[in-house]
């Protein structure tokens, strides 16, 4: 007999609710007890019989019962069963051994047992010599017990949690920040577990971090900490494996915002870390806008539960009523205006409130009878607004909410009958499949039944049912939906753009100069780096804005970074500032093309991950952004928040990023390689284990260019042959054998024009426009259909056969411009190939490679 525990996220004092079921299990039973006493002719006592069972049930033999519940917080099992008559005793047995031998009772409570822990239980009964025994009853006692325990599921901006039921937790999806906790910043296209961790009874994720809560009430971080958000000090950028938040009392309930932790303890006082913009610590603090060690909130008493939206903060009181505090752009915190709230402040009128769901600009309150209040922005509540509601309003038309979760802009909530109903933007099919882009009011989800939780993040969302089955559907652009297929082309596809192209650059996005001057942009969006202000992935382009009089000659695009030079040598930047790669101290991120102060004018930039180089007017190298492997070229590994010269360096003509390290080509056709050295990617034949971080000189003579992948490099010289060294794990270099750290020709390429290098593939465009590639192409990133992978350079088909202008290769796909027009192929899974949408699924499906989650 399996026993469920009913509960939700739960504060001090409200106990796990017992579902005490009786056994489905018939037991097998004896319906004869008496004992018969028959004397023979020798006068001799007859033996009793055996008992039998009852055909006509359901049966005697005391009618065992087992049932696991909290005393005191502690885990028992209470035994009952019906008195037998005659019965001279009773023994009880657990796991077949003698629990206790009892003479009258009727019943036992079993407190020598613990969480996680199985038992069987067998009640026999002795009448004279003659014994009966019941089947045997088995309980299952829940990993977490009488534990505190919140959340089975979490979804991050694009990542995804579960907590498996022996206490695992479990991720996939994106992992650029080690938001997966398995150790490692590579994306997982299915569920890995997450390092070190036991015992888990809830998790809360942030937009690239996450945060699990263990039954000893212990908390622990992973993921991006540059805003505090780990409460790990000033000096760790992120980690990839979870470590423990120090300073904390005991902890029963934890929500991440995003970028913003709250965590309720055992004595109802809550605690906060992470970014402070807006308030939303609700702790004034001396000095920064951020708390990278956990701090207590006064003011707040009698609090049973804690919820963290993307800029906002709420505190669920002991009698319904809400606090709040934070972001307040659109009235979300239901106190009356938009002001943002420094310090906790009760919502006026509002109580009998048991969950809340908030994130960004809107918040969703459920009362104890299941109706729904809402305030915020007008478009995201049931009851669409063509205004903003500053106070909550409650919501018509949706009642027998039990539970629900907030996304980016949608909200998925858990009626009590288990089904699922949503409401808010589907651009990614996050709520229902359609093409329909804002659902509202509220629908029912197809597809989904007897659902226990939920789950949603940017454009993803997840759902537990009661047999602990994950689904998944909206967007799968870092295989948050737990499966690796991904839209992609393996062939070149135009880009429709509104006039002729003069120049485009490649990351995880692309950015294109036209003829006209004016700079278009499309592919992953979500820090800025589109220059929209929704932070959104498109998969068609739109245009950046930049300052009346503003002339742009040249783009580059990074992993979520972009850049422009302009005519008078500024050099323009916009996206993710993590590690300072957009030269602008103090910004986080922005969507607002901004001007570097007090350097340049320069003529050249590039750019790879969060590294970049620019060349000035007077040939000197200057670089700034992350530099953990030494590719700036500064003499230590510290990043730069701002410009900074390489006083080694001077008279460059040339520069290439790649991801770990950095070439400038000087004037004189010698190339300098700074960075990381493990494949011999510095090109110098020097032992170097594992890095540099001051240029050494490459064994190699008359280049005119460079260009660098993950970690190998290829370059042009002035003859028009090509040459490649580091790394050839997949014959990136041109043949087929190993890493190599000494340079070597590429051979059968001659009178090239342009070289091009990144992950781990190369192409070459030669003078009378074919285009030639090598290496990885197994999401079609070199136009090259049929092929995994080539150590020869093939030549690649171009649609219409004309000559190619220039080669661009951004990370796993590449473009092409002929005459004007640009043309794509490879992964789309952030909308870079300009085609539309990115693979999407708006039907749940089950989460494959997951085992059992615990089902509250």
């Amino acid at each position: 007999m399996k026993l469920q525990v009913q509960s939700g996220h739960r504060g001090p004092g409200n106990e796990n609710k017992v579902l005490k079921r009786k056994p489905r299990v018939q037991m097998a039973l004896a319906a004869l007890l008496a004992v018969l006493l028959v004397l023979a002719g020798c006068g001799k006592q007859s033996p009793a019989p055996t008992p039998t069972p009852d055909p006509d049930g359901p049966g005697t033999v005391g009618a065992l019962t087992a049932a696991f519940e909290c005393v005191d917080g502690d885990p028992v099992v209470n035994l009952s069963w019906e008195a037998v008559a005659g019965a001279e005793s009773y023994s009880l047995e657990r796991d077949y051994a003698v629990l206790a031998e009892l003479e009258d009772a009727v019943s036992y409570t079993d407190a020598t047992v613990a969480n996680g822990e199985t038992h069987t239980y067998r009640l026999t009964v002795s009448i004279g010599e003659s014994e009966a025994s019941s089947d045997a009853v088995t309980v299952d006692i829940p990993y977490y017990g009488c534990s505190q325990f919140g959340h089975r599921l979490a979804a991050g901006g694009t990542s995804s949690y579960a907590v498996a039921a022996d206490g695992s937790l479990w991720s996939w999806g994106r992992n650029s920040s080690g938001q997966l906790g398995i150790g490692t910043q590579t994306p997982s296209e299915g569920p890995g577990q997450v390092m070190g961790l036991a015992d888990v009874v809830s998790v809360s994720a942030g937009y690239a971090f996450a945060v699990a809560l263990d039954a000893s009430g212990v908390v622990w971080t992973f993921g991006d900490n540059q805003i505090g958000q780990l409460a790990a000090g000033p000096l760790v950028e992120y980690r990839a494996v979870p470590g423990r938040v120090d300073g904390l009392p005991e902890i029963t309930g934890i929500a991440a915002g995003e970028d913003h932790v709250l965590a309720l303890a055992a004595d109802g006082t809550v605690w906060a870390w992470g970014d402070n913009d807006d308030g939303r610590l609700g702790i004034e603090l001396d000095h920064g806008d951020y708390l990278d060690r956990p701090a207590m909130i006064a003011g707040l008493e009698d609090v049973v539960d804690v919820y963290a939206g993307g800029g906002t903060s709420f505190a669920l009181h002991s009698d319904g009523s809400v606090s709040a505090w934070g972001q307040n752009w659109s009235g979300e915190l239901g106190l009356g205006d938009a002001i943002a709230r420094t310090a906790p402040e009760k919502i006026p009128g509002m109580t009998g409130i048991v969950a809340i769901a908030t994130n960004y600009d809107y918040t969703v309150l459920i009362g104890a009878d299941g109706d729904v209040w809402a305030m915020g922005y007008g478009d995201l509540l049931p009851n669409p607004s063509p205004i903003n509601e500053y106070d909550p309003v409650l919501q018509a038309g949706l009642e027998g909410v039990v539970s629900l979760e907030a996304g980016y802009e949608f909200v998925i909530a858990v009626m009590e009958d288990g089904s699922v109903m949503g409401w808010g933007y589907n651009n990614d099919r996050q709520i229902i499949d359609s093409d329909v882009s804002l659902i509202n009011p509220p629908v029912t989800i197809p597809g989904l039944a007897d659902v226990v939780e939920v789950a949603a993040g940017d454009s993803h969302s997840l759902a537990l049912t009661a047999d602990g089955r994950v689904l998944a559907w909206g967007s799968n652009d870092y295989f948050q939906l737990g499966e690796a297929d991904i839209q992609a082309s393996f062939g070149f596809l135009p880009v429709d753009l509104p006039d002729s192209v003069a120049q485009a650059s490649a990351g995880s996005h692309v950015l294109a100069l036209l003829d006209d001057g004016t700079v278009w942009a499309w592919g992953s969006g979500e820090h800025g780096e589109l220059g929209n202000v929704m932070r959104v992935n498109s998969g068609t382009p739109q245009q950046v804005q930049f300052p009346a009089g503003t002339v742009i000659e040249k783009v580059v695009a990074g992993e979520s970074v972009s850049l422009a030079l302009d005519s008078t040598g500024a050099i323009w930047s916009w996206g993710d500032n993590g590690y300072y790669a957009l030269g602008q101290p103090g910004v986080y991120a922005t969507s607002e093309p901004t001007k570097l102060a007090g350097v340049g004018p320069f003529t050249d930039m590039a750019l790879d991950g969060w590294a970049v180089l620019a060349i000035d007017e007077d040939g000197d190298v200057w670089s700034w952004g992350y530099n953990y492997y030494g590719q700036l070229g500064l003499g230590d590994f510290s990043n730069r928040q701002a410009p900074t010269e390489i006083a080694t360096l001077a008279g460059a003509s040339g520069i290439a990023v790649g991801l770990y390290h950095s070439i400038v080509v000087l004037s004189n056709g010698q190339a300098w390689s700074m960075g990381e050295d493990s494949s011999g990617q510095l090109g110098n034949s020097a032992a170097l284990d594992p890095k540099s971080n001051v240029p050494v000189q490459s064994l190699i003579a008359n280049v005119v260019a460079a260009a660098a992948g993950t970690s190998h490099t290829v370059v042009l010289h002035d003859d028009g042959t090509v040459s490649g060294w580091g790394s050839n794990s997949n014959w990136q270099l041109g043949d087929p054998y190993s890493n190599r750290p000494v340079p070597a020709p590429v051979e059968g390429l001659d009178d090239i024009a342009q070289v091009a290098a990144r992950n781990n593939s190369s192409m070459a465009l030669g003078s009378d426009g074919t285009v030639l590639a090598w290496g990885d192409n197994q999401i079609g990133q070199l136009g090259l259909s049929g092929v995994d992978q080539s150590h020869d350079p093939l030549e690649v088909p171009i649609p219409g056969g004309a000559p190619v202008d220039e080669i661009v290769m951004g990370l796993r796909f590449s473009l092409v411009l002929v005459d004007g027009q640009l043309y794509a192929t490879g992964a789309n899974n952030h909308g870079q190939l300009g085609q539309g949408r990115v693979f999407e699924r708006g039907a749940p499906q089950a989460v494959e490679g997951l085992p059992p989650v615990g089902v509250p």
